[in-house]
């Protein structure tokens, strides 16, 4: 009798054992709250201020002559919106940005090409982008790429005399990094360079040009909902 209570004893704690270890088995698929993923999918509007790098400079294609190169100057504010998907760690989307304030940059004379006070100007500046990120926790990493527009201005002789005013299209290619702060909120920072290609200034020398390209380092605040 003794012996038969050892056996069903037996069977039960093993029965009980097995019904803990089937219940224990889904949590070890569930998702880990641990493992980084905190959803970087949704509508995101940003606010951030772009301080340009490079230069510009004007020349003479036929002869090779250029002016020497000016850096770009002033800070812009840049808007953008758009859209994040999220899939594991890996996000995908699209943006759209535009950055009202225009750089300038001021060409030099240099030897066998003069100019009374040049100015490059280039605003009104609308990317659209295809973006790429990867959710690395409290950070998102990501890389963009796709379409640029802006206005670009080329004046002479302290602004009396206007060489172009247009609209140029070319690309853009970025990187960059968002780190959340609270609840739908995270600081951004990102990098791209903008290529409008070149702009003819037939008006300055018969085969004057310009290469109209910038790039920019910005931070600010990005919203998600």
């Amino acid at each position: 009798m003794t012996h038969r209570s050892s056996c069903i004893l037996a069977v039960a704690l093993a029965c009980c054992s097995g019904g803990s270890l089937q219940a224990e088995a889904p949590s070890a698929l569930a998702p880990d709250a641990s493992s980084g993923l905190t959803g970087w999918s949704g509508t995101k509007f940003s606010f951030l201020v772009a301080a340009p790098r490079g230069g510009n400079a004007w020349r003479e294609e036929s002869s090779g002559l250029e002016l020497v190169p000016d850096g770009w100057r002033n800070l812009t504010p840049v808007f953008s919106i758009g859209h994040d998907w999220q899939s594991g760690r890996l996000t995908y989307g699209a943006h759209l940005s535009y950055a009202p304030t225009a750089h300038l940059a001021y060409p030099q004379d240099a030897d066998f090409i003069n100019c009374a006070d040049c100015t490059t100007e280039v605003g009104d500046v609308v990317t659209l982008s295809a973006r790429l990120g990867l959710d690395a926790g409290k950070f998102l990493l990501f890389a963009d790429a796709g379409r640029a527009r802006g206005t670009v201005v080329a004046t002479n002789l302290f602004g009396l005399l206007t060489y172009a005013d247009t609209s140029l299209s070319g690309w853009t290619i970025g990187i960059g990094a968002e780190r959340q702060l609270g609840d739908g909120v995270s600081l951004t920072v990102r990098y791209d360079h903008v290529d409008l290609g070149t702009l003819p200034l037939p008006d300055y020398l018969p085969t004057g040009s310009t290469k109209v390209e910038l790039d920019r380092m910005q931070a600010g605040l990005s919203v998600r909902w």
